[in-house]
C-alpha cells in the first residue's frame, strides 16, 4: 500500500469575509435593503456563528449593470447597519464598510467599523486618503478595479492591458501609484490590505483572472503587504463548470480558488458562502501536514 504525502506545507487557514448586501440589486440576489434591523441583525450573527472572521456590508451594488447610488442614499440605506455595529462594539467582532465614498467611510469608523473595503482603491474620492490618515487603527483594503469608478464592467475596450497583455505588470503599476498616494496622504503602510480585483472588474477574459489567481504569492512578496481576494459567485467561474445555473452555482469553483489562494498566503477571503467556506477549509486544515 502506497501512502500519498501531504503537498500542502505550513497551510494557514486565512481569514473568512463575509458579505452583508444592503441593496435591492445585489448580482447574486442575497440584498437585504428592505428586510428591517431584526432581519440584518440576525443575519449578521448567523455569519460569525458559521465562521466568518468579518463580515463586509456594502449598500451599492457594483456588478456589471448596477445603478450609481449616490452617497446620502447609500447612507441612508446603512442606517440601521450603523445601530446595529455600534451595539456590538463591546464584542470585538470585525466589521468592514464596502464603500468608495470618504462621508460613508466616516460614519461607518465612527459606529465601530475597523476596515474601509474600497473597490476604487482610492480613486472615487479623493479624501478617502485623508480621512484614513486620520484614523490609523482603520484598516483599508485597495482593490485594483479597471474602472476607476470601482463598478465593474463587461466592456472589452476597457480591459486596461490589450496592449501587452500583462496583467501582473498593470496591477502591480496600479498599486505602487496607489501606496505612494496613499503614504503621502499621511496614511501608514500598516494600514494596507490589497486586493487585486477578479472577473469584470479586471477585465472581460477569465483567463486574465486565472494569471492575477497564479500570480498570487508574487503580489504577496512585491508589496509584502496582506491580500484579500474576492472570487466568490463571479462571472469567470463559469468557465471551469459543466453547466452554470447562476452565481449561487458556482460555489465549487469559488472553493477551489479559495484552496489555491491559501495555499498562496492569501490572508483572507471575501466570501458569499461563509458556513460551506469554513468548513471547507477547516477539513483542509485537519488533514494537511502537522508537526507531530
Amino acid at each position: 500500500m502506497v501512502l500519498l504525502q501531504p503537498t500542502l506545507v505550513d497551510f494557514r487557514r486565512p481569514q473568512i469575509m463575509g458579505i452583508l448586501n444592503c441593496t435591492p440589486d445585489s448580482f447574486s440576489g442575497d440584498g437585504l435593503l428592505l428586510n428591517g434591523k431584526d432581519v440584518l441583525s440576525d443575519r449578521i450573527q448567523q455569519i460569525f456563528l458559521e465562521g466568518g472572521d468579518i463580515i463586509d456590508v456594502g449598500a451599492e451594488s457594483t456588478a456589471p449593470g448596477s445603478s450609481h447610488v449616490d452617497v446620502d442614499t447609500e447612507i441612508q440605506r446603512l442606517q440601521p447597519v450603523w445601530e446595529i455595529v455600534a451595539e456590538r462594539r463591546e464584542s470585538h467582532q470585525k466589521f468592514s464598510i464596502d464603500t468608495v465614498n470618504s462621508k460613508t467611510a466616516e460614519l461607518a469608523i465612527t459606529s465601530g467599523f475597523q476596515i474601509v473595503n474600497d473597490v476604487s482603491g482610492g480613486r472615487g474620492d479623493t479624501n478617502m486618503f485623508a480621512l484614513l490618515a486620520e484614523h490609523p487603527n482603520t484598516q483599508y483594503v485597495m482593490m485594483f478595479c479597471k474602472n476607476k469608478t470601482g463598478r465593474a464592467d463587461l466592456d472589452t475596450a476597457t480591459d486596461p492591458w490589450q496592449a501587452n497583455g500583462n496583467p501582473i505588470e498593470t496591477i502591480q503599476r496600479f498599486f505602487e501609484q496607489q501606496l505612494n498616494r496613499a503614504i503621502s496622504a499621511g496614511m501608514s503602510q500598516s494600514q494596507i490590505i490589497l486586493d487585486p480585483g477578479m472577473g469584470a472588474f479586471i477585465s472581460t477574459n477569465a483567463e486574465d483572472s486565472c494569471t492575477v489567481l497564479a500570480n498570487l504569492n508574487k503580489l504577496k512578496t512585491h508589496f509584502s503587504r496582506p491580500l484579500l481576494i474576492g472570487t466568490s459567485r463571479k462571472g469567470f467561474l463559469k468557465h471551469f463548470a459543466m453547466t452554470d445555473n447562476g452565481p449561487k452555482s458556482r460555489l465549487g469553483a469559488a472553493l477551489g480558488t479559495v484552496l489555491w489562494a491559501a495555499i498562496q498566503g492569501v490572508d483572507i477571503v471575501r466570501v458569499h458562502d461563509v458556513d460551506q467556506t469554513c468548513a471547507f477549509l477547516n477539513v483542509v486544515k485537519r488533514l494537511g501536514p502537522r508537526k507531530n
